[in-house]
């Protein structure tokens, strides 16, 4: 289950969505995926700003497309970096040289992030149940100022599930 909002505001646009089978119990994360230039009428460097709730922390990031603008091959000028602050609770994204789309309005020059968070709530590790993670991520004008251009959001509704397991003592044994 997930929602999201996506703002598009004159040529900036990004979108966030949840990536299939986005929970990981075993290693407690969530991995998400930010569109960036899905209208296709962004150039230039571009700079995306993920600011993590205190229940999510930063663990890895990688590029899912890099924009189809030569033939069908990834744009080869696009440079992307991505840095975690040290507390990992905000990641600064630059794409460099990203490329309009040759037909505006199209989404052949979007750019996919994915991003892998980990769960830090340790009331939902322990105790388990069904909790609705928020995650925003937004194109700002650059990273000092954070003036932001474009914000999307997303929900990602994420059960733990937990054992109980109860047990009687009798002398030395426990009888469960």
């Amino acid at each position: 289950y997930y929602s999201a909002s996506c703002l598009y505001h004159d040529e900036y646009s990004i979108d966030k969505s949840v990536a299939d089978n986005y929970y990981d119990q075993d290693n407690q994360t969530i991995t998400w995926n930010i569109a960036v230039n899905n209208n296709g009428m962004m150039s230039g460097n571009v700079y995306v700003l993920e600011e993590l709730p205190e229940v999510l922390e930063y663990v890895s990031a990688k590029i899912l497309s890099k924009g189809n603008e030569y033939n069908g091959n990834p744009d080869p000028s696009l440079d992307v970096n991505v840095v975690p602050n040290t507390d990992k609770r905000q990641v600064e994204m630059t794409l460099k040289n990203i490329l309009a789309a040759s037909k505006p309005g199209t989404n052949t020059a979007q750019v996919v992030i994915q991003l892998v968070t980990k769960i830090t709530d340790e009331n939902f590790i322990l105790k388990g149940g069904t909790t609705t993670f928020t995650n925003e991520v937004s194109i700002v004008d650059n990273f000092k100022d954070k003036k932001k251009l474009a914000t999307a959001r997303r929900d990602a509704k994420v059960t733990q599930s937990t054992i109980d397991k109860s047990g009687v003592v009798d002398g030395s044994k426990i009888h469960y």
